[in-house]
């Protein structure tokens, strides 16, 4: 099987039906930035048995070709320039490959499993993956005390051409802190997809919030909405600085 997919140098682009403009969302900034962004997104490729992919780019596009059946295909933001991935948890199996820009150009690379955290609640999980290999233009956390209340999700692009859509939405609530203030979680109206697992949602400055983890019913909506897991950036740091071999504190900011 064969799976061929929109390069990144296009990847990120406004979707169809929910495009940012400066009218609709009140960010020109933020849309002005969406071509930057593009190669923070990147493809995890998993599956429970040895995939032993093929992969090729021709022309802005690369071709996946799998030798399992088994394999799934979601998100992941890449956070950390020496290779470290940020990602839902219940998107990781035993073989994970990511595909993204890394050392300068459109690649291709395993990517293993540093953590998994779980909290026990809908919404509440991450995963952090790393290749062996530069990642061209991590994103930031966001440094801002709470969040705005406007968000934007990069989502899997609709129409099956595998690209990447910024879609533009608002944060309904957010839970309290789970997990001794490991992370806590935003549901937000924004439209939900298979395969938008593990993507990156930011705040409108452009900096990272968190990762979609999927969509949840509740009684205070009368519609599916989106569930954001927001792990403590001090708890990220602290989990890489480890892998990294650094002692506690000094692992710098993202």
């Amino acid at each position: 099987m064969v799976l061929g997919v929109a390069g990144c140098e296009a990847l990120v682009k406004p979707s169809r039906d929910a495009r940012i403009s400066s009218a609709q969302a009140g960010e020109a900034h933020f849309a002005a930035r969406i071509g930057e962004l593009r190669r923070s997104v990147f493809y995890i490729l998993s599956s429970d048995t040895i995939l032993s992919p093929g992969f090729s780019v021709e022309k802005g596009h690369f071709t996946f070709a799998p030798s399992s059946s088994d394999w799934s295909a979601a998100l992941a933001a890449g956070i950390s320039r020496d290779g470290y991935l940020l990602t839902a948890g219940h998107v990781v199996r035993k073989h994970n490959w990511a595909v993204g820009w890394m050392d300068g150009r459109l690649s291709m690379a395993p990517a293993g499993v540093v953590e998994r955290r779980d909290f026990g609640a809908v919404g509440a999980e991450f995963a952090i993956l790393r290749v062996k290999a530069s990642i061209d233009s991590p994103l930031a956390f966001s440094a801002k005390e709470g969040f705005s209340a406007d968000l934007y999700a990069m989502a899997a692009e609709r129409g099956g051409s595998h690209g990447i859509d910024c879609l533009a939405g608002r944060a309904l609530s957010y839970s309290k802190a789970l997990g001794d203030s490991a992370c806590f979680v935003v549901l937000a109206d924004l439209p939900t997809w298979h395969g938008d697992s593990g993507g990156p949602v930011l705040s409108s400055d452009g900096d990272l919030v968190g990762v979609d983890v999927g969509w949840t019913f509740t009684s205070l909506f009368s519609k599916p909405v989106k569930t954001v897991c927001c792990p403590n950036p001090a708890l990220v740091r602290s989990i890489m600085g480890k892998d990294r071999g650094m002692a506690p504190g000094t692992e710098g900011r993202l």
